[in-house]
């Protein structure tokens, strides 16, 4: 793998970050859906989300089309978070700083509770908030 590469095909953005209830036995959490242009891919391993240094292992749910992936963290993990750390996806369970991937957005805490208003392309409005990053040529 290169070095600063990324672990999928498309464009990877926040849908949306809602607090909700029930979400972890019973306790309220924070629910972060990604969208992708593209699909992504479907195997043996599964798409793991981290935040700064925290990771978590797989999506609570994914959409039929897989364009769609949703986390859940506790709101002790939420309220841990920097704003403006970085989100990597990898393929598996890895420490993304150690793979060198690249980021695909920055956090920003502001948008929790914006509500999404997709326009079926995926777009929810909120994608410009998280200062993604463009894909460099090559």
């Amino acid at each position: 793998m290169d070095a600063a590469s990324t672990w999928y095909a498309g464009t990877v953005t926040v849908r949306s970050i809602r607090q909700i209830e029930n979400a972890l036995k019973g306790k309220p959490g924070i629910e972060i859906e990604l969208h992708n242009t593209e699909r992504f891919h479907i195997g043996d391993l599964d798409w793991s989300l981290q935040i700064g240094d925290l990771k978590l292992a797989r999506p609570t749910r994914r959409s039929a089309d897989h364009h769609s992936l949703t986390y859940v963290l506790d709101l002790d993990d939420w309220n841990n978070l920097k704003d403006g750390a970085p989100l990597y996806l990898t393929w598996g369970y890895y420490d993304a700083k150690k793979k060198e991937v690249k980021p695909f957005a920055y956090l920003n805490k502001k948008i929790l509770g914006k509500t999404r208003q997709s326009n079926g392309t995926g777009d929810s409005g909120l994608t410009n908030r998280f200062r993604p990053i463009a894909k460099s040529a090559g």
